[in-house]
Parts: C-alpha cells; structure tokens; sequence
C-alpha cells in the first residue's frame, strides 16, 4: 500500500478497488469508533457489538457507492448511524410486542369480527414461550410485516387507518398481520414452515 499513513479516504478509495488490505486498515482503525458510536445509541454491549460486525458488511456491499475523495467517516457513519436506528427501531417493536403479550393473550385490538391468531391458542401458558427469543423472531419478519406489527402493537392503529395510510385494502392488511404472527409463532416453535411472502396488494 502507497504511504505509511494513508488517509481514510485513500483506504476507501483503494477498497473500492478492490484493495483488501485497505479495508483491514480501514477496519482496525475505526471499529472501537464504531462499537463505541452503537453503545452510545443503543445502551447494550452486546447489541453494540451485532450492530459493529454488521456495519462493516454492510461497508462491503456499499463500497461501490464511495466516490472518490468524499469525505469518508461522513459516509461512513452514515450507514452505522442507519444500522443503530434500524436496530432499534426493531427492538422497539419487539419489546412492544412482548409486554403486550406478558399482558393479555390478546396481541391487539381488533376490528369487527376479525380474531386474533393468539385468541386460538388452546393454552393460557403459551404466550409465556414468546418473551425470551420474541425480539430475533420479529427481525426474520419481512420489513412489510414488520411495518404493520408495529403499527398495530406500537402504535395502536386501527387497520382502516392503515389502509388509508399505505394504499392497501383492510382485508390485505390483515392478513399480513395475520401471517406475521404464524411465522413468529413458527420460528418460536422451532419451524419456519410459513409461506406466504408474497403479500396481497
């Protein structure tokens, strides 16, 4: 590598090139920055530590977007920034969803005559199995699904507000709620058996 103390934008510039010691010096550099940035915005080592390993992927299949001499740790912490708020904002939903679980085996308020998927568990006790791995089963839903979830559990919106809001009628909104919580359901049991990725318009 040219120079003894390269610039971070040299690093990126030449990882953009396909220079993969750049990127190790890039990396070695700034991941106590890193951690340190995450720790700040999201209050848990281990959480701080996720969102560190993950940024510097996510370096990786955006490198191609750095132009060359852009100020770089401008860039850069752009997608950290951006990793921490999607990490919480997926722990916000999740801790939601959680509480009103431990609360009531009803998960949200419902419309009509529409019910609930946890109203037909045939056991109380059941909802006791969600609290503990309820926050990595709500990241393995879609960002469609996760979106309506939180909606609905955060913050208590309605499904006909919802389909005013998002364009989509009120029976398709439904059933994506519907299939989020199946698939929760199934990655707490241990499958992930639940079809249906291609939500109704």
């Amino acid at each position: 590598m040219r120079g003894e103390n390269p610039t971070d934008e040299e690093l990126l510039d030449r990882y953009a090139n396909g220079d993969a010691i750049a990127f190790e010096t890039f990396f070695r550099r700034h991941k106590g920055r890193v951690f340190h940035y995450a720790l700040q915005k999201v209050g848990r080592g281990e959480l701080a530590s996720e969102i560190s390993q993950d940024v510097f992927l996510k370096l990786h299949s955006k490198i191609h977007l750095y132009k060359t001499n852009q100020p770089a740790l401008p860039w850069f912490f752009t997608i950290v920034h951006n990793a921490c708020m999607d990490t919480l904002r997926k722990r916000t939903a999740a801790l939601a969803l959680e509480e009103r679980l431990k609360q009531t085996q009803r998960l949200a308020h419902t419309d009509g005559d529409f019910t609930s998927p946890l109203e037909s568990s045939e056991e109380r006790g059941e909802s006791r199995a969600w609290s503990n791995p309820i926050s990595g089963a709500f990241a393995e839903l879609s960002r469609e699904q996760q979106d309506v979830l939180k909606a609905r559990v955060v913050d208590e919106k309605s499904f006909g507000a919802l389909a005013v809001e998002s364009g989509k009628s009120e029976v398709a909104l439904r059933k994506i709620y519907s299939r989020a919580i199946q698939k929760i359901r199934a990655l707490l049991s241990g499958k992930d058996d639940v079809g249906g990725e291609n939500e109704p318009k």
